[in-house]
């Protein structure tokens, strides 16, 4: 298995790494995580002048947010009628709501801050007649709910450049963002307005305090009144009802491609399988084939099974683009119960926004606004299914 055990050069832009957090400091709101979430968060709060301490356990961009593919999309994997199926259309509605809202937020922020971001419209393309049924399903209850998607045939698919597909559909709303160009910009805004964002600090204890909250580091504490919980692969132990797993994705990259030509970005198999062009470079990510179980892990080590799963959709569905892998790398994310994210108050003074079970784009930086927003004592409406306290709506994986 070749290629380099990390992203392509460029994937990870680096600036002057910040220290880590010594001695105690207060601040009115402390973020633990830097990644999408918390940068974001991280900037909404300071420009309205509040006093924010953000602590990452590693680097900025060093965990979800920074090794995905970028990917922009509206809705879930497993298709309109499906999540209508499982939970309802009001349900179904409201996430490809805050999917579509959460898209045109991206959109503002890149306005300012150089991050690849493109409205690319995205594909989903049918591994078996059973999806591409879920999709000619889907697409009229979407159109009627102001969510459009259009569908294709196979002979269409194979005009832009796949193969082996059963036909598939188009979502104009769909796009692609380099994510870990978008964090690092949001921290430096952060920043600029006052904001404190310490790496390699790793939140080891909280704990109640007369002040509210007491952060405790490997060498240093921070005492604030209001915290945020925005890691999303490492989740710490909170009482709640809805439980949080680690899952491992991974990704490989191509080399450089002459004249690629596919649909994309897009993905396949309910989302099993996803991919972009980055720079000239095929990203594709997901199981491989494998079962969902063998990721349900911490590692970040990638595997044989899924890597020659990955090799192997390439020869299938791709084989005209024969740039061979260059690198390969993989992530850990958040993985819910019932596969829908925790945005909200989890107690008094704390809140959690994260473990967005693998549609992280889906969801943030609009969650992170959102927190941002009732942090500050005004309202914002988040729908009650991402509520933290609530049941698990069924079982996910």
């Amino acid at each position: 298995m070749g290629g380099t055990l990390t992203p392509p050069p460029g994937f990870l832009p680096r600036s002057k790494p910040n220290p880590p957090l010594r001695g105690h400091r207060g601040a009115d709101a402390a973020i633990i995580g830097g990644g999408l979430t918390g940068s974001a968060a991280a900037h909404f709060l300071a420009r309205e002048g509040i006093r924010v301490i953000l602590l990452e356990a590693h680097i900025l961009a060093g965990g979800a947010s920074g090794l995905g593919t970028g990917l922009i999309v509206t809705g879930l994997g497993e298709h309109f009628a499906a999540t209508s199926h499982r939970w309802g259309t009001p349900v179904a509605r409201d996430i490809w709501r805050w999917n579509r809202e959460n898209h045109r937020q991206v959109a503002r922020l890149a306005r300012d801050i150089p991050c690849g971001y493109r409205a690319t419209g995205g594909y989903r393309l049918a591994r078996d007649p059973a999806e591409m049924e879920a999709l000619r399903e889907s697409a009229p209850l979407q159109r009627r709910l102001g969510f459009p998607l259009r569908l294709l045939e196979p002979d269409e698919v194979e005009h832009l450049g796949a193969w082996g597909f059963h036909g598939g559909a188009h979502c104009p709303t769909d796009g692609q963002v380099d994510t870990p160009a978008l964090v690092l910009g949001l921290a430096r805004r952060a920043e600029e307005n006052g904001a404190l964002l310490f790496e390699g600090s790793p939140v080891v204890r909280i704990q109640r305090h007369p002040g509210g909250f007491l952060l405790s580091t490997p060498r240093g504490r921070v005492e604030a009144p209001r915290v945020l919980v925005a890691t999303n692969g490492f989740w710490p132990p909170l009482r709640l009802r809805v439980n949080v797993r680690p899952f491992r994705s991974q990704v490989l990259a191509t080399a450089l491609l002459r004249r690629p030509r596919l649909p994309a970005p897009g993905f396949s198999g309910g989302g099993s399988e996803y991919w972009r062009l980055w720079r000239g470079r095929l990203l594709l990510g997901g199981l491989g084939g494998a079962p969902a179980a063998s990721e349900a892990t911490p590692s970040r080590r990638v595997t044989r099974r899924v890597q020659r799963g990955l090799e192997e959709f390439r020869r299938t569905h791709v084989p005209h683009l024969r740039a061979g892998t260059t690198h390969r790398w993989a992530g850990t994310l958040g993985v819910t119960t019932d596969g829908l994210p925790l945005i909200g108050p989890a107690g008094r003074g704390l809140w959690v926004a994260g473990a967005y079970s693998g549609h992280g784009l889906g969801y943030t930086p609009l969650a992170a606004r959102a927190v941002a927003r009732r942090m500050l004592g005004e309202r914002a409406r988040v729908p009650p299914v991402f509520d933290p306290g609530r049941r698990p709506l069924g079982r996910y994986l």
